[in-house]
């Protein structure tokens, strides 16, 4: 399997995972985190931590939504499985050791591309590598601070200040700590950072050889096949046979911005500031800067309109507040939020709707009948439509709109005699169903994916169906195909403008529910219903129509339909 696949199948599984459990069990296994560290980061909620360990990334607004994602999958999903450092020309990659596969082209020591998607993935300080197992993360400078996490070996963290030996870090996108310097390796600064080094080109002697020898030059650029670097595609003869689309000196093979002018110092990459930062990490590429400030100068007075500690001139959402390093604000239950929260704050929708089915189990609680029922239980199905209003970071408010079916199917074998009456009615019922419709609202607060709330429906439908077979010292029924409907009016005419059936039901609801990045709903929950079904005020109507005779005595009957579903749905 090549590390596309592998990357596509990782964001697909990561879709699919419902339970917040599920997500935090896949980081342990991974072997990000260690048992201490999982524990330490519970209460934070933190969102697919396992493909998140240096999170915050800095993206340029010109980086696509999707692309951002997959560029953080890549290189810290990958982390898990270990990689090594690898070069190819002037090129470094980090290499997967599960796959053989190059994954990350190392640009700085806080920028890289990804190779999949060619996106460039900007960290918030200089990445080292935790050469130790159980490194403890403290609040301070020293050993005198408390333990606030602790990092396994070859964790990635994101240095950004020293102080006496200790390092300050940032563990995640809202974590971050002091971490002894002699525990972190720079492991990348070996291989990044240096100045592009051309090959000497043939001199005027050395072409004649290669002429004389008449030798085969394939793309007919005068440089024969054996000396050429770029055997197959028409080049420069003092870039040995390469090609050079943008002119500066460096051929397209070895150019890491292959289609702009650069210079050296960055593999072809242009710093348009001149302040020694590649535009590609440069948050200000305009203005003269500091390395440590993003390519943006240090100034002694800072402008933060949000107050979020993310000085203007770096923040991508300078007026919304946000505790990550691009400054923005993000949802967790909402992956897409995230993504577009880091690029461009106008993507943020704060209402969205979508579209939904929820299928699931009926509970039917029974009160007030004939004794001898059983087998009571059913089905319920729902197709609904939701709105969702984005409330802060962690919830939000739903409204769904569905049109329910509930069902349960029940038998009785016995008699009435236990409730006294003069003639004593006789019954044998097999698999009847009694079924109800109702078109309801239902709204639920939900706060880190987990919902309660409650619904209001009108009723609709209300039927029984099946066989019944009764009889009395009077009279007698076997009917394999009984069926009667509350609403027919001929069969159950309105009693002082009553029916038997109530005309609205309500309840509550609670469960857990998560919208994904893809815009997918998934979710499970019960709905318990507070609500009676049958008409207690329909009086004497029921002795004088009622045909309900297998679930007597009827006036007095308690019947609500609890649900336990499941649902799926998709937010536009």
């Amino acid at each position: 399997m090549n590390s596309h696949s592998h990357f596509r199948q990782f964001i697909l599984f990561s879709i699919a995972a419902i339970a917040f459990a599920q997500i935090f069990s896949g980081c342990a296994a991974a072997g990000l985190f260690t048992a201490g560290e999982t524990a330490a980061l519970t209460s934070f909620g933190v969102r697919t931590v396992a493909t998140r360990a240096i999170a915050g990334t800095a993206a340029r607004a010109a980086v696509a939504r999707t692309s951002l994602i997959v560029a953080d999958e890549a290189f810290f999903g990958t982390q898990a499985a270990r990689m090594t450092l690898t070069r190819q020309g002037s090129k470094t990659f980090l290499k997967s050791a599960a796959t053989g596969a190059n994954v990350i082209e190392i640009l700085s020591k806080r920028s890289f591309r990804t190779v999949e998607s060619g996106q460039i993935i900007n960290l918030p300080g200089d990445v080292y590598l935790v050469n130790t197992k159980g490194l403890n993360v403290r609040s301070g400078p020293g050993t005198n601070h408390p333990v606030v996490a602790q990092l396994t070996k070859e964790r990635p963290v994101s240095v950004i200040s020293r102080k006496d030996g200790w390092v300050e870090a940032w563990i995640t996108d809202e974590i971050k700590g002091w971490v002894a310097e002699k525990f972190l390796d720079a492991l990348l600064d070996a291989a990044i950072d240096r100045e592009y080094t051309p090959q000497q080109p043939f001199n005027s002697s050395q072409l004649n050889q290669m002429n004389q020898a008449n030798l085969l030059d394939a793309d007919k650029d005068g440089i024969p096949d054996t000396y050429d670097d770029c055997p197959n595609v028409s080049g420069k003869r003092e870039l040995h046979g390469c090609p050079d689309k943008d002119a500066d000196g460096i051929p397209d093979k070895d150019d890491r911005c292959p289609d702009v002018s650069g210079i050296y110092r960055f593999h072809g990459c242009p710093d348009s500031d001149n302040d020694g930062v590649a535009d590609y990490e440069d948050r200000c590429p305009n203005i003269n800067g500091n390395y440590s400030n993003y390519g943006c100068p240090i100034r002694t007075q800072i402008v933060d309109s949000d107050n979020d500690g993310v000085p203007d001139e770096i923040d991508y959402c300078p007026n919304e507040y946000g505790r990550t390093y691009s400054g923005c604000p993000y949802i967790r239950e909402d992956g897409d939020d995230y993504a577009a929260s880091l690029i461009d704050p106008v993507r943020r929708k704060p209402v969205q709707m979508g579209i939904g089915i929820s299928g699931g189990f009926v509970s039917s609680a029974l009160k007030n009948t004939d004794s001898d029922i059983e087998n009571i239980g059913g089905l319920g199905f729902s197709p609904f439509i939701f709105t969702s209003f984005h409330l802060g970071e962690k919830s939000r408010l739903q409204l769904d709109l569905s049109y329910s079916m509930r069902s349960f199917v029940f038998s009785n074998q016995g008699d009435d005699s236990e409730y006294g009456f003069g003639d004593v009615y006789t019954y044998n019922t097999t698999n009847a169903q009694m079924s109800f419709s109702d078109v309801r609202a239902t709204a639920k607060i939900n706060i880190n994916s987990l919902y309660f709330g409650g619904y209001f429906g009108k009723v609709v439908k209300a039927k029984r169906k099946g066989n019944l077979e009764y009889y009395s010292s009077f009279d007698s029924v076997y009917d394999e195909n009984y069926d009667y409907d509350f609403f027919d009016e001929s069969e159950y005419p309105l009693v002082n403008g009553q029916r038997p059936v109530n005309n609205y039901v309500y309840g509550l609801t609670v469960g857990y529910e998560k919208l994904l990045r893809s815009g997918l709903l998934v979710g499970v929950g019960l709905e318990y219903q507070l609500s009676n079904y049958f008409n207690a005020n329909y009086g004497d109507g029921w002795l004088e129509y009622g045909d309900n005779i297998d679930l007597y005595p009827s006036s007095d009957i308690d019947l609500k339909l609890h649900y336990l579903f499941v649902n799926l749905g998709y937010r536009f």
